[in-house]
């Protein structure tokens, strides 16, 4: 078939992209790649960084409208496949969608989420399941997702990450416009309850009780947070426990993730967990929950811990500091296992998922 076109929702690649953003730039990516088909990108302004190939359509507006614009844009210049993580358009009318489902936190970790998020997404989950076979980055979650609607098919397309050369003179002054000091462990997304930041934070701050010269570095943006547990973090920034920039540049991103001593990933609930291969990939040790999807994207490169069990969090991170032989090693694992997230795999899954569109899916 000639001229297949799939469009992406990649309002959140825009700018400084989030995990999401990053996982649907890296499908598009791939896509464009494919000898028939185009790819469209749908924003709502702003400039997002694509080869020519790709083509922008940008919408300004916001919110529902924002979703009713694109819609008539669909209508009027169709598609083979609409791509989001949004359930908007899925559940309109009249476009082919293959909806990316990341996760059924809303139905898994209800108390993790705004209600203005359970509602909508009990609201319009079952009904998008229901017409449209869907996207999951993961084996672990596509099975998750089953378990609770069964009617769910589709198929895995894992997300790519593009490999980046060492550049040790720009990293520490990416360091320093960050006023991070050396040794630091990372921990990257958006602050809200179901990643466990200050949980991880506390670990680190228990570590330095202990007289060692540590900090933990949150990046990421505050989202539905208690102000309790903001101020919680804010008191242990004072302390000099935490660094907490929000919001970085993919350059300061790239040159935390190259000078870390570990990333620690404590969520009690996720979809892929994006900052876990990105870690890998630049070679820094991981510590990560002992949960379903992180098994399976991480397997034995990482240790692997019950996120309700700091003490468990602050031996594994002593020893990890203590010894370098483990560290190597979960190094040298963490890049092996990256390196299976590559472009060819992104571009096969994807091509398979347009081709199964009308064919049953396994």
């Amino acid at each position: 078939m000639q001229g297949r076109i799939a469009a992406f929702d990649l309002r959140a690649a825009v700018g400084r992209p989030s995990g999401v953003g990053r996982y649907l730039l890296s499908i598009a990516l791939a896509a464009a790649e494919l000898p028939d088909v185009r790819v469209r990108a749908y924003v709502s302004g702003g400039s997002l960084e694509v080869p020519d190939a790709i083509e922008v359509v940008s919408l300004p507006a916001r919110g529902a409208r924002w979703h009713l614009s694109v819609w008539r844009h669909l209508r009027r210049h169709p598609v083979t496949a609409y791509v989001s993580t949004s359930l908007v358009i899925p559940s309109l009318p009249g476009v082919p969608a293959i909806p990316v489902v990341l996760d059924v936190s809303s139905f898994r970790v209800p108390e993790h989420q705004t209600r203005r998020t359970r509602l909508f997404e009990h609201a319009l989950m079952g009904r998008v399941i229901s017409r449209h076979r869907l996207i999951f980055a993961a084996q672990a979650a596509a099975d998750d997702i089953r378990d609770v609607f069964p009617l769910a098919r589709g198929f895995v397309v894992p997300p790519w990450f593009p490999t980046r050369p060492p550049d040790s003179l720009a990293d520490q002054d990416c360091l320093a416009e960050l006023g991070v000091a050396k040794p630091f462990v990372l921990m990257v997304g958006t602050v809200e309850p179901r990643k466990n930041v200050l949980m991880a934070a506390s670990v680190v701050a228990r570590v330095r009780q202990e007289g060692r010269d540590l900090r933990m570095v949150i990046v990421g943006r505050r989202g539905w947070v208690t102000d309790a547990e903001v101020e919680a973090l804010r008191e242990l920034q004072l302390a000099g426990a935490v660094v907490w920039p929000g919001y970085v540049t993919d350059q300061q991103r790239d040159a935390l993730y190259a000078e870390a001593s570990a990333l620690l990933l404590p969520s009690v609930y996720e979809g892929f967990g994006m900052p876990l291969v990105e870690a890998m990939a630049a070679g820094v040790p991981c510590c990560c929950s002992a949960i379903p999807i992180f098994d399976e994207v991480a397997g034995d490169a990482a240790i692997r811990l019950n996120p309700a069990e700091p003490d468990d969090w602050v031996y594994a991170l002593e020893e990890l500091m203590d010894t370098p032989t483990l560290a190597e090693r979960l190094r040298s694992a963490g890049l092996a296992r990256a390196a299976r997230y590559s472009q060819d795999e992104t571009r096969r899954a994807f091509e398979l998922a347009l081709d199964g569109l009308n064919k049953p899916a396994s």
